[in-house]
């Protein structure tokens, strides 16, 4: 698998700051001719002059989709747009019935970062995407990172069945970038019944080790780490992200069902709220 391989994206947009983020990353990064669908869902509320929400009319939603078109095609890519709508809390299944027609390769979308319980109550799509499908999501904040001599990819894994979909996913974007890899388990503490516990060193070491062979196999430099922490994983992985100055985070493809992920803090939603570094959450079996 490489990353020639995404060769049909859906891009799902809104008006803020971070979907324009996610247009900018997909124009520098992605392989000319590549198919890019540009989905915006409508009716949305936008932000008035003064402050107040006013409803975004039609003409509104095609001019800020085909914006986000043109801007594909003058980076060589095969870019269409289109405006669908949906009934309210329903922006999500939208997307995700939407990569199903383009039959995508990959979904990519801006996210505020709201915490957990604003995604909760206000309405996290990213989130919600993530919970609903089984392809790889890409969730982008910041602004896309100044180019520098080799871009470098974080790959967090919890071990067990993620490394089969983490890795792969992982190698394809290493060798679009020729980047390198840093592959890093998390090692939780728990208490339980008021005595910590540790995941067993290990199986964490012999998770970390078969992901890096497997890259190195696919001709990927790459090196890895098992770190334990006394945060919660999300945090221990952005601030590791960060002083490594990671380009991109790839993480494994569990995901928790939407409630109870938001309430119980799933990792890749912490996650993407607490760091600008583009998240790539890997694809799942039509099984998970």
């Amino acid at each position: 698998m490489n990353w020639y391989e995404f060769r049909r994206i859906l891009l799902a947009v809104d008006a803020s700051t971070q979907s324009a983020n996610a247009v900018e990353l997909i124009a520098n990064f992605v392989p000319l001719g590549t198919a890019v669908k540009i989905v915006h869902i409508w009716p949305l509320q936008v932000a008035g002059q003064d402050g107040f929400s006013v409803p975004e009319t039609r003409t509104m939603a095609e001019s800020l989709v085909e914006g986000h078109a043109d801007r594909l095609r003058k980076a060589g890519l095969e870019a269409i747009a289109e405006v669908r709508t949906a009934p309210v809390g329903r922006t999500y299944q939208e997307i995700v019935d939407a990569a199903e027609d383009f039959a995508s390769d990959l979904i990519a979308m801006g996210s505020r970062g709201r915490s957990d319980l604003g995604g909760l109550f206000l309405g996290s799509v990213s989130h919600q995407v993530v919970a609903h499908t089984t392809r790889p999501v890409l969730i982008v904040r910041g602004a896309p990172q100044p180019a520098k001599p080799q871009r470098r990819v974080l790959l967090a894994i919890a071990g067990g069945e993620e490394i089969a979909t983490a890795v792969p996913t992982a190698i394809a974007v290493s060798r679009r970038w020729a980047a390198e890899v840093l592959v890093l388990h998390v090692s939780r503490v728990l208490a339980l019944e008021g005595v910590p516990w540790t995941e067993p060193a290990p199986e964490a070491q012999a998770a970390v080790d078969a992901a890096v062979r497997e890259l190195r196999a696919a001709g990927v430099s790459a090196h890895g780490d098992v770190v334990t922490g006394g945060g919660s994983v999300a945090s221990e992985i952005a601030e590791i992200a960060e002083g490594w100055d990671a380009d991109l985070i790839v993480m494994g493809s569990r995901r928790l069902g939407e409630l109870h992920g938001l309430l119980t803090g799933a990792t890749d939603h912490q996650l993407v709220h607490r760091i600008q570094t583009p998240v790539l959450i890997a694809g799942r079996s039509q099984g998970e």
